[in-house]
C-alpha cells in the first residue's frame, strides 16, 4: 500500500516553517532575495573589474 509522504504522519509537522501556502511563500520570497543579492553582487564585482585601477601615490620618505 503506498502513502502519500504529504499524509504521512510527522511529529515535527506544526514546527515546519514551510507548512502551507503561507510557508511556500516565505521560501519562495527569500530565495527570489537570494538570487537579487546574488546578482547584485556580481554586478558589482563586474563593475570593480572595468574600473580604471587606481595608481597608488608615491610615498613620501621620512626626513
Amino acid at each position: 500500500m503506498r502513502r502519500n509522504t504529504a499524509d504521512a504522519y510527522c511529529p515535527l509537522r506544526p514546527l515546519c516553517p514551510d507548512h502551507g501556502i503561507h510557508g511556500f511563500k516565505r521560501y519562495v520570497a527569500l530565495a527570489v532575495l537570494a538570487r537579487n543579492i546574488h546578482r547584485l553582487g556580481v554586478m558589482v564585482r563586474e563593475r570593480n573589474a572595468r574600473a580604471k585601477p587606481r595608481v597608488p601615490e608615491p610615498q613620501k620618505l621620512a626626513a
